[in-house]
């Protein structure tokens, strides 16, 4: 079993940096980053989804090219592979999901208009 190597250390403290920084970028009035930011969060399901066989796949099997070939590799794959399964499954599946609980909302509308009348002719 091949494994990665890597300074959990160094992550832990890069996370905690980045967390901090959210509520800066959050109201930035830079274009690009708004651009990147949402595109990050209209697709972040899929990147959560896929960068772990993405780092297998550029770093593991991959691992004897040049660094530069494997991290275009973990890349490619991961936010390919993510806007790829955002248009196939996760959009679909929002939309049917949307359709279902506008069908439950209007049923539970319609019983409580058809169930008022006869509470209030009873009264």
């Amino acid at each position: 079993v091949c494994s990665l190597s890597y300074d959990r250390n160094k992550f832990i403290f890069i996370s905690l940096c980045l967390g901090l920084a959210l509520p800066y970028i959050q109201g930035c009035e830079i274009g690009p980053v708004n651009r990147v930011c949402g595109w990050v969060a209209k697709y972040s399901y899929g990147i959560y989804l896929l960068h772990d066989p993405a780092i297998w796949l550029g770093f593991v099997r991959f691992g004897h090219i040049p660094m530069v070939a494997r991290v275009s590799i973990f890349l490619s794959a991961t936010f390919r592979g993510s806007v790829l399964l955002y248009h196939a499954l996760e959009h679909p599946m929002i939309l049917i999901g949307n359709k279902a609980a506008a069908a439950i909302s209007r049923k539970r509308v319609l019983v409580k208009v058809q169930a008022a009348p006869a509470y209030g002719i009873a009264g």
